[in-house]
């Protein structure tokens, strides 16, 4: 059982089920098509909040990423700039992707915290490594939207 809830504060990113949690985690890995940036941005230096966990939607020929996962859409933004369209910030939920689903700092941009430059992330490179086989049709269904 994978953990369903993420965030310290409403509004959460809520997955009802393992099989939610595993269909939005085929939609992320599929960040290519999906047009989906990952980062660590070290904001703490700035007065912010702390640093903060992002996933960024840019801007796709299709324009507005439907379908996607229930539970993302429960928890986007509104983007900043004209290219992003909608961001997630969630701490939790992006240091579960690095520490429990193989996401992992993107060598082009290791990001540095002094000058606050971002610390990109990427899907792992074999994704389903870290899906039970009973969750592997959501994860397609996901990877698939």
């Amino acid at each position: 059982m994978v953990k369903l809830k993420y965030g310290r504060r409403k509004p959460y990113l809520i997955f009802n089920s393992d099989c939610d949690f595993f269909e939005t985690y085929g939609f992320l890995c599929n960040h290519i098509k999906h047009k989906l940036s990952f980062q660590w941005e070290y904001n703490a230096n700035s007065g912010a909040w702390g640093n903060e966990g992002r996933i960024h939607f840019y801007k796709t020929n299709i324009g507005s990423y439907v379908p996607k996962p229930i539970a993302l859409s429960n928890r986007l933004t509104a983007g900043r700039g004209v290219n992003l369209i909608h961001r997630l910030n969630c701490n939790d939920f992006i240091k579960e992707l690095v520490n429990n689903y193989g996401f992992a700092v993107n060598p082009n941009k290791p990001g540095n915290a002094v000058n606050r430059s971002p610390q990109g992330l990427i899907p792992p490179a074999n994704p389903l490594a870290f899906v039970p086989n009973q969750y592997i049709a959501d994860y397609n269904r996901g990877y698939n939207m």
